[in-house]
């Protein structure tokens, strides 16, 4: 015969299980919100840049490049309400706003992107090389 599965508490809690249970709730709330769903990566000359959007169309999307990062944002729609459903639980999140700062300089003018499959991708060619300058050093007596 199978009983009710109650959750695991460690003996000897500081508050009421009920109240422990409230804060980590709240900041596991917190801290998952401030996530940042993005992939960075380097191929064939320039950088990827990949971001989570579930349910994100493309016409939803605004990208804005700069030589040293990019800034991404997504307006969110007004959550439909489906006749017949009842919500007991709903954490989908279609806004968007991040500023992602680049380990390289890119060139703006030459930015692709694309979003597919709930993944918007941006391409983002690099600007020059980065080999640096020799600074030629002098002797001072």
């Amino acid at each position: 015969m199978m009983g009710n599965v109650v959750k695991y508490r460690r003996p000897g809690g500081l508050l009421v299980p009920e109240v422990e249970d409230l804060f980590r709730n709240f900041f596991d709330t917190v801290s998952s919100s401030r996530e940042c769903p993005v992939e960075i990566f380097e191929e064939k000359g320039e950088l990827v840049l990949v971001i989570d959007a579930p349910g994100v169309a493309a016409d939803q999307v605004e990208i804005r490049t700069f030589p040293d990062r990019v800034r991404v944002k997504a307006a969110e729609e007004g959550e439909e309400e489906v006749e017949g459903r009842t919500y007991y639980c709903r954490k989908r999140r279609t806004a968007l706003n991040y500023q992602i700062a680049l380990p390289v300089e890119i060139d703006p003018d030459q930015v692709r992107a694309s979003v597919k499959n709930g993944l918007i991708t941006v391409r983002l060619p690099r600007r020059g090389k980065d080999e640096g300058r020799v600074v030629a050093i002098q002797q001072d007596d």
